[in-house]
C-alpha cells in the first residue's frame, strides 16, 4: 500500500493530471477520451491554454495504439509491454503537456527521428502545407497513415516535439514523446 501512495505523490509532484499505463486499446481510448474531456472542460475554465490538449492527447493515444510493438516471449505468447500516456501541467512554463512511451522496433527508430526532426524544422505555415501535400500525394504512406498525426500534433503544439528513444532489448526501443499545448 505504501508503493501506491508513493506513486500518487510522485505524480502530484510532477504535475500529472491524468495517467494510464498498460495495454491501451481502441475501446479503452473511447472511455479515456470522455474522462479526459470532462477534465479538460474544467481546466479550460481555469486556464484557456488547455484548448489544444484534448486533440493532442487523442492523436498521441492513437499513435500509441497504432504503432506499439507487441513483444513475443519464448513461448510465443504476446505480451504488450506497458505503454504510458500522461497529461500534465508544467508549472515552470505555465503550459499543459501530454507525454507517452511505447515500444517500437529498432528498424522504425531512424524513420521516426527523421520525420520528427523534419517536422520540428518547419514553421507553422510550412507544416500546414506539408500536411496537405502528404494527404494529397499519398507519398510515403503506410498502412497506418503517413505520420499525419505527428504533423497535426506539431501544428497544435506551443513548442517543438520533444522525443527520445531508450533501448529495451536487441530488437526494440521505447519511444518517448512529449508535447506542450
Amino acid at each position: 500500500m505504501k508503493n501506491i501512495q508513493k506513486y500518487r505523490t510522485e505524480l502530484q509532484n510532477n504535475g500529472i493530471l491524468f495517467s494510464i499505463a498498460g495495454v491501451v486499446s481502441q475501446d479503452m481510448l473511447v472511455i479515456l477520451i470522455q474522462s479526459l474531456k470532462d477534465k479538460i472542460d474544467l481546466l479550460l475554465e481555469i486556464n484557456p491554454k488547455a484548448h489544444n490538449l484534448f486533440n493532442i492527447f487523442i492523436e498521441q493515444a492513437q499513435n500509441v495504439i497504432n504503432y506499439s510493438t507487441n513483444y513475443h516471449t519464448e513461448i510465443n505468447k504476446i505480451i504488450n509491454t506497458s505503454s504510458i500516456l500522461l497529461v500534465g501541467y508544467d508549472s515552470e512554463k505555465g503550459l499543459f503537456y501530454t507525454s507517452s512511451s511505447n515500444l517500437v522496433k529498432n528498424k522504425d527508430v531512424d524513420v521516426l527521428k527523421t520525420k520528427i526532426d523534419y517536422i520540428n524544422s518547419l514553421t507553422y505555415d510550412e507544416m500546414k502545407l506539408y500536411y496537405r501535400q502528404m494527404r494529397k500525394s499519398g507519398d510515403k504512406l503506410h498502412e497506418k497513415g503517413a505520420g499525419l498525426g505527428l504533423i497535426e500534433m506539431a501544428k497544435r503544439s506551443s513548442e517543438k516535439l520533444i522525443y527520445s528513444f531508450e533501448p529495451y532489448d536487441e530488437m526494440h526501443q521505447f519511444f518517448i514523446l512529449k508535447i506542450y499545448s
